[in-house]
């Protein structure tokens, strides 16, 4: 599996603990992933994400629900939104990614 901004390179570290939960649930669709990247003074640039499809609304609304309970128990260190990629396809694509400000 190959989900990096490179095509050509594997899945960035910091990002595959993610990918990799949320391929094994098998509901989801992965096609691209970013680990988030700093600039050269440790600002961050990019922030991690993961765009996926997913037929149906209710797996993707699953997805935030269950990162919104992880978030609310102290068990991940930030909040995390879902949302809807605005690209068409015929299989609604959306994007998840930490409540970081760039």
């Amino acid at each position: 599996m190959r989900l990096s901004v490179d095509k050509s390179l594997p899945i960035e570290h910091g990002i595959m603990p993610l990918v990799y939960e949320m391929t094994a649930l098998n509901i989801f669709t992965l096609f691209w992933s970013c680990e988030g990247h700093n600039d050269s003074e440790g600002e961050l640039i990019r922030q991690p994400e993961i765009w996926f499809y997913s037929e149906l609304s209710l797996y993707a609304r699953f997805l935030g629900a269950v990162t919104n309970a992880l978030y609310a128990k102290g068990k991940i260190t930030f909040y995390w939104h879902v949302s809807i990629l605005t690209f068409s396809s015929p299989i609604t694509a959306y994007r998840i990614h930490p409540d970081l400000i760039l």
